[in-house]
């Protein structure tokens, strides 16, 4: 019972991704019958013809079934065209929306909930490749069950003696089969796993170049290097293990097939049954051979799919950040943290947090690394939520407002600016979509940008993570995108961290542009940077103190 559960659970899960795209696939049946019971035709005709028509010399029987057999295939090669298009039309359609539903997820999982990176990349791109597979084994899990009903009857209509004998001999073909399929579900599994292991270290790879290349690349390389090993091993196993089945189903259907015309060839020998009964018989009985050959062979394919499917639903069993519905445009008056606390992982990080920010405030947060400084400002815009009492700005709770309309309110400047490899018009455009090409070149200008010092000027390509430019230039490009997206709230977390006296000192007019009659808030270690605030609160132990100026100088002296 418990196999028949995973068994039906399995099949409920795949339907699961097609369940907006069953009409399309119950519209590809009745093609599907007709290519399925042509086979069982064919050997009817053929009986047909040799008893009436061949030996009895019944020429105008004989061109009838001519006429009749070309009719069959062009039916067939229609139907199987239009099934295989419904098919097809239903797996891509529904390929194509869980890739857009993933990637519209992505955006509303919670921050601390995201899975790693190329967990995702590969969920997203490996295994709803992989599902790419499925029309083939839709169509033969459809139309392979027709063909065996369709020949089965035309068997017992032949001679049920023989056909029972044929029938319980090839059930016995399933049992490998069945053993099989686990075996192969299992390898596809440890397959899936162990290519995400990998993905995982051609990022780190890329991503942490300096750091692996000069500590510990021999041991970095050995890691890559098992997961490979456990990479082939189980791909030879998920790919040879299907092959085997299909061996053994087929050396198990020939011998099926020489009893049957050793014991068909008898009776007709003996005169039970007559020579077109015969023909028939036999053709009809290698024609049920291909379609339980082709199940043997499909349902570890569809076992092999099946650790994908299920990766993906773990990706669509990820949290949400359930968006409001009331649509603010502007922020007009405060931002309030009513006894807010957070936990990560049971670790309490904000404790009964009590805070208001007036319209129009520039507040510095201070605070040792690790007390929370960043995880408090993230939670404004909503990149997660508190686990305990609520954020206000206007007097409504932001768990009210549409997180586009939330997050319009806010730009956040980084410690270390995110760069698009695209131009860096582009990179600055992309936060405010509908901007005019005035606007973005008047945001770079009061980012101070300095476009005549690249060959393309605005057109000049970033490269990954702006590899092409300086440290300078990527602050600047941060900048410009808030500027141009003009919001009335702007978070910026240790802006200047990164950068020496000197390019602080030359980014200072481009922050000022960027703060200019907004509500800011900046995290910070250096107190040049402090001393834009008017306000300044300490972050220590998961509760918040408001400081003097004296006290934030003293602070900064102490650490």
């Amino acid at each position: 019972m418990k196999k028949l559960k995973e068994f039906t659970d399995d099949i409920f899960k795949t339907i699961s991704i097609f369940k907006n795209q069953i009409p399309y696939i119950l519209l590809s049946i009745p093609f599907s019958i007709v290519v399925s019971s042509s086979r069982a035709s064919l050997a009817l005709l053929a009986q047909r013809t040799i008893d009436k028509g061949i030996i009895e010399k019944n020429q105008k029987l004989v061109f009838q079934t001519a006429v009749i057999i070309v009719m069959i295939f062009i039916a067939v090669g229609i139907s199987r065209a239009l099934s295989a298009f419904l098919i097809q039309s239903a797996v891509q359609k529904a390929i194509k929306n869980l890739r857009e539903k993933i990637i519209n997820k992505i955006h509303q999982i919670p921050l601390n909930k995201q899975k790693h990176s190329a967990d995702v990349i590969s969920r997203i791109s490996s295994d709803i490749e992989v599902l790419s597979a499925l029309p083939k084994v839709i169509l033969t899990i459809i139309k392979e069950p027709l063909n065996l009903i369709f020949l089965s009857a035309t068997l017992i209509y032949l001679n049920w003696k023989l056909a029972l004998f044929s029938l319980l001999s090839f059930s016995v073909v399933i049992f490998p089969t069945r053993y099989i399929s686990k075996k192969v579900k299992k390898s596809s599994a440890k397959t899936r796993e162990s290519a995400d292991k990998i993905s995982r270290h051609i990022i780190e790879a890329i991503q942490g170049a300096k750091v692996v290349r000069i500590y510990s690349i021999e041991s970095f390389v050995e890691g890559v290097k098992r997961y490979l090993e456990i990479f082939r091993k189980q791909k030879i196993k998920s790919e040879v293990l299907p092959e085997i089945s299909s061996s053994i189903s087929e050396l198990a259907g020939a011998i099926i097939v020489a009893f049957v015309l050793i014991f068909s060839s008898y009776d007709m020998l003996s005169g039970k049954i007559t020579s077109g009964t015969f023909l028939a018989f036999f053709g009809a009985v290698i024609g049920l051979w291909e379609p339980i050959k082709k199940l043997t062979t499909t349902f570890p394919e569809f076992f092999r799919i099946l650790p994908s499917i299920y990766r993906i639903g773990e990706l669509e069993k990820l949290p949400t950040m359930k968006s409001g519905e009331i649509k603010k445009k502007t922020f007009e008056k405060y931002i309030e943290f009513k006894n807010v606390s957070l936990y990560f992982d049971e670790k309490l990080v904000l404790d009964k947090i009590d805070l208001r920010i007036e319209k129009g405030d520039r507040i510095c947060i201070l605070g040792s690394s690790g007390a929370g400084k960043t995880s408090l400002v993230s939670l404004i815009p909503r990149f997660f939520d508190p686990t305990e009492g609520e954020i206000i700005i206007d007097g409504i709770n932001i768990k009210d407002i549409d997180l586009a309309s939330l997050r319009s309110l806010i730009s956040f400047v980084e410690q270390e600016p995110f760069i698009f490899d695209d131009t860096i018009y582009n990179n600055v455009a992309f936060a405010k979509p509908n901007s005019t090409r005035e606007e973005v070149l008047r945001a770079i200008e009061l980012a101070e940008l300095d476009l005549s010092s690249f060959p393309n000027g605005a057109n000049h390509i970033c490269g990954e993570n702006g590899k092409n430019l300086s440290v300078g230039q990527k602050h600047r490009i941060s900048i410009a995108r808030a500027i141009l997206k003009n919001s009335p709230i702007i978070i910026m977390d240790e802006p200047t961290s990164s950068l020496d006296p000197k390019l602080e000192q030359e980014l200072l007019r481009a922050f000022e542009n960027l703060m200019q009659g907004k509500t800011v808030i900046v995290i910070s270690h250096k107190i040049s940077t402090a001393k834009w605030a008017k306000r300044f609160l300490l972050l220590e132990n998961g509760k918040i103190y408001e400081l003097e100026r004296e006290s934030m100088i003293t602070f900064f002296l102490s650490n």
